[in-house]
Parts: C-alpha cells; sequence; structure tokens
C-alpha cells in the first residue's frame, strides 16, 4: 500500500515541478512593453451621408383585371409585408 503512495507522490511531484517550469519559462518570453515604444493612431470617419437602420420598404405596383393594385415589400428581410394586393380605386 505504501507503495502505491509513494508512486502517486511521484507521479504528483514530476507533475507539478512540470508545470511550474512552464510558468517559468512562459513569464521568461513576455516583452515589457513600455509607453514610449508604443504608438497609437486613432481615426476617425465621420459619414455625412444618412445610412437607414429601420427596414426598407418597397412598394410595387401592378394592374390586374383593368384594376391599379399595390402591395408592399419588406427589401431587407425579403417577404410581402401585405398579405395580398390592394386595390388603388
Amino acid at each position: 500500500m505504501k507503495l502505491k503512495n509513494l508512486k502517486k507522490t511521484i507521479v504528483f511531484g514530476v507533475l507539478f515541478s512540470a508545470c511550474i517550469s512552464l510558468n517559468v519559462a512562459n513569464a521568461a518570453n513576455q516583452v515589457d512593453i513600455s509607453q514610449d515604444d508604443s504608438e497609437v493612431h486613432i481615426e476617425s470617419v465621420v459619414d455625412n451621408e444618412i445610412s437607414p437602420h429601420a427596414d426598407q420598404i418597397i412598394t410595387k405596383f401592378r394592374r390586374y383585371n383593368n384594376v391599379l393594385q399595390y402591395r408592399r415589400w419588406n427589401a431587407t428581410k425579403g417577404y410581402w409585408v401585405d398579405p395580398d394586393w390592394i386595390d388603388m380605386d
């Protein structure tokens, strides 16, 4: 029983030592960046153009049996807003 505990202790010690040595090696590879070494470039873009954030609704027209009709199409999401054509007259 003591031999089994000794093996577990040795394996744990080896794994723990490996983790510590990897952390030390990783810390040694880190580079310290001072403020003098770094430059920050900030660009701001002023867009004077209006950009839509709401759905774009397009009205479609047709003449059916000599009656002018319309129906709205959601160009943003790609579906008909109105379920049926609506008569204009």
